[in-house]
C-alpha cells in the first residue's frame, strides 16, 4: 500500500475551489472602500458598526440550517444561493445609494457568507481523496487570503479610478462569476445524502470527540483572530508604527504556505501535533505583538500569528469534517463556524471592555495565557490517531 500513487483529485475539487477563490475576490474586492462609502453617505460610526453586528448575526444564523440543508438536498444548491445573496449585495449597495441600502446590502452579505463558506467547506471533504484529506482542506482555505492579497487592492484600484459604483460592480461580476463556476461543480447528494432534521443531525454528531475539539479550538482561534483584525490597528496607532498596513499583506501571504503545510503535515504525523505546534506559534507571535515597538518585530509578530492559526484551523477543520458522518458533514461545518463567529464577538467585546478600563498591552498578555491555557486543553481533547489511516474512510467513490 505504502508503495502506491497518492489518490487523484477529481476536477470537481478544483473548479469547487475556483468557484471560491471568486467568491471571496468578491467579498474583499470592494470592503476596505465600505467605511469611506458609509462616511460618504452620511452613515455615522454608529451605523457601520451596526453593518458588522447585521453581518455577523446572520451568518451565525444561516450556518447550521445552511450546512443541513446542504445534507439533505445537495451543496451545489446552496452554494449557488450564496454566491446570488453576495451578488445581490453589491447591487443593493450600487443602485440604493443610502444608509437604507448599506444596512440591508450588508445584511444579504450576511446570508451569502453563512451559506457559501459553511457548505464549501462540506464540499470539499466529500471531494478530497483518502488519504489526502489535510491536504485537501489546507488547499481549499487559501481562497481566502488570496482573496485579501488580489481582490482588495483590485476593488481599491478600481474605486479610485471609476468610484464607488464601478468597485461594487465589480463585485457583482466576481459573485456571478463565482455562481456560473459553481454549476459546473458535481453534487455529492447523488452518492449520499442525509434525512436527518437539523436538531437531530446536531445531536448524533455533537457527543463525537473530534467534533468536541473542533468546537472547543474554536476558541483559541477566534481571540487569536480578534488580536489582528480588532486590535492590533489600535496597537500600532498607538505606537506610531509607520507601514504597518503590509502587516496585514504578511499575515494573508503566510496564510498560503502555512494552510497545505499544516494539512499535509496532519495526513502524515497527525494533527494533535499540529494544533499545538500551532498554538505555541500564535503564543510567540501575540508576545512579539506585546513586545513591537517597530517594523520588524511587528512583521514577525504577523508572520508567526498567521502562521499559528493557519496550522491550528485546518488541522481543526479537517478533526471535524472528518468525525463526521459523510452525509453530516455540512451540519458539522455550520456547527463549527457558528462557534467560531459566536466566539468572536464574545471576544471582541470582552476584551474591548478590559482594554478600556487597561490598556492594549494587558489584554495582549491575557489573550496569550489564554492560548497557552489551550495548548493543555487540545493536547487532551483531540483524540491520539487523527492521521490519515486511521480517520473515517470515504464511503463515496471518486467524483469527477
Amino acid at each position: 500500500m505504502s508503495g502506491m500513487p497518492p489518490a487523484r483529485y477529481p476536477r470537481s475539487f478544483f473548479v469547487a475551489m475556483l468557484s471560491s477563490i471568486l467568491f471571496f475576490f468578491s467579498l474583499q474586492g470592494p470592503f476596505p472602500i465600505l467605511p469611506l462609502y458609509a462616511v460618504e453617505i452620511g452613515a455615522g460610526e454608529a451605523t457601520w458598526g451596526l453593518t458588522f453586528t447585521l453581518v455577523s448575526a446572520l451568518s451565525v444564523a444561516l450556518r447550521l440550517p445552511g450546512g443541513s440543508l446542504s445534507d439533505r438536498l445537495g451543496r451545489k444548491g446552496v452554494m449557488l444561493f450564496g454566491g446570488l445573496m453576495l451578488m445581490s449585495s453589491w447591487l443593493i449597495l450600487w443602485g440604493v445609494p443610502n444608509t437604507t441600502g448599506l444596512l440591508i446590502g450588508r445584511a444579504v452579505q450576511g446570508i451569502g457568507i453563512g451559506t457559501f463558506t459553511t457548505v464549501y467547506r462540506a464540499l470539499i471533504m466529500d471531494l478530497a481523496p483518502e488519504g489526502r484529506r489535510g491536504q485537501a482542506v489546507g488547499l481549499s482555505n487559501l481562497t481566502f487570503p488570496l482573496g485579501v492579497i488580489i481582490g482588495a487592492p483590485l476593488g481599491e484600484w478600481i474605486k479610485s479610478q471609476y468610484g464607488y459604483g464601478p468597485a461594487f460592480l465589480y463585485g457583482a461580476v466576481m459573485a456571478m462569476a463565482c455562481v456560473l463556476l459553481a454549476l459546473f461543480v458535481r453534487d455529492s447528494r447523488s452518492l449520499f445524502h442525509s434525512s436527518q432534521p437539523l436538531v437531530r443531525g446536531i445531536r448524533l454528531i455533537f457527543p463525537q470527540r473530534g467534533i468536541q475539539a473542533g468546537l472547543w479550538g474554536m476558541v483559541s482561534a477566534s481571540v487569536v483572530f480578534v488580536s489582528v483584525f480588532t486590535f492590533l490597528p489600535l496597537l500600532i496607532a498607538q505606537r506610531g508604527i509607520v507601514g504597518a498596513g503590509f502587516a496585514f499583506s504578511i499575515y494573508a501571504l503566510v496564510q498560503l504556505v502555512g494552510q497545505p503545510l499544516g494539512g499535509s503535515l496532519g495526513d502524515r504525523i497527525g494533527r494533535r501535533w499540529v494544533v499545538v505546534a500551532g498554538l505555541l506559534i500564535k503564543v510567540a507571535g501575540l508576545l512579539a505583538f506585546l513586545s513591537a515597538r517597530e517594523q520588524a518585530i511587528l512583521y514577525l509578530g504577523s508572520a508567526l500569528v498567521g502562521l499559528g492559526i493557519a496550522l491550528v484551523l485546518v488541522s481543526l477543520d479537517t478533526i471535524v469534517l472528518s468525525s463526521a458522518p459523510s452525509e453530516l458533514r455540512g451540519t458539522a461545518a455550520g456547527l463549527q463556524y457558528a462557534s467560531f463567529d459566536c466566539w468572536v464577538g464574545i471576544w471582541g467585546w470582552l476584551l474591548g471592555t478590559v482594554a478600556a478600563q487597561t490598556d492594549y498591552e494587558t489584554i495582549y498578555v491575557l489573550m496569550a495565557v489564554i492560548v497557552g491555557l489551550w495548548i493543555f486543553l487540545m493536547w487532551f481533547l483531540i483524540p491520539p490517531h487523527t492521521a490519515r489511516s486511521v480517520e473515517q474512510p470515504a464511503v463515496e467513490p471518486a467524483v469527477r
